[in-house]
């Protein structure tokens, strides 16, 4: 597993109009994955990497999938289980947007959002990484 101090991300959301979706757009600069791209037909079968569900109640919702058939946790080790998200403060959190990151206010809003957050991975019978996460309410309606 990697040492949280070693995660370099970017996350940025895009909100579909009057639809209630976002999309949460990750690109990981460290650890580096894999970084080859294949454009599908609309016909071609597979090829979604990860696919994030904001949930409530994650922990009967982890219940339930770690008992599903057809669905494989990330981690098979006992302990696996929702993780918590560290608390973070407003010197370890960029804004690649320099209006807000000028915004102390705002840095310091968004770190207490983080640090509430907390998911989980798994995989279904299809190949797809799916992560559920709950702990906040700033994006999407509850």
């Amino acid at each position: 597993m990697t040492d949280p101090q070693h995660i370099d991300v970017s996350i940025a959301f895009l909100e579909i109009p009057n639809t209630g979706v976002f999309l949460e757009l990750m690109e990981y600069h460290s650890p580096v994955g894999k970084t080859n791209f294949e454009r599908k037909k609309t016909n071609d079968i597979g090829g979604i990497g990860h696919i994030c569900l904001k949930v409530k109640k994650i922990d009967e919702a982890f219940d339930y999938i770690k008992k599903h058939n057809g669905t494989t946790l990330i981690n098979n080790s006992p302990e696996y289980k929702p993780y918590k998200i560290d608390k973070i403060t407003a010197e370890n959190f960029i804004f690649f947007d320099e209006e807000y990151e000028k915004d102390k206010n705002l840095k310091e809003k968004t770190c207490k959002i983080v640090g509430n957050i907390k998911y989980f991975y798994f995989i279904d019978k299809y190949g797809i990484q799916w992560e559920f996460e709950e702990g906040h309410n700033d994006i999407g309606n509850d």
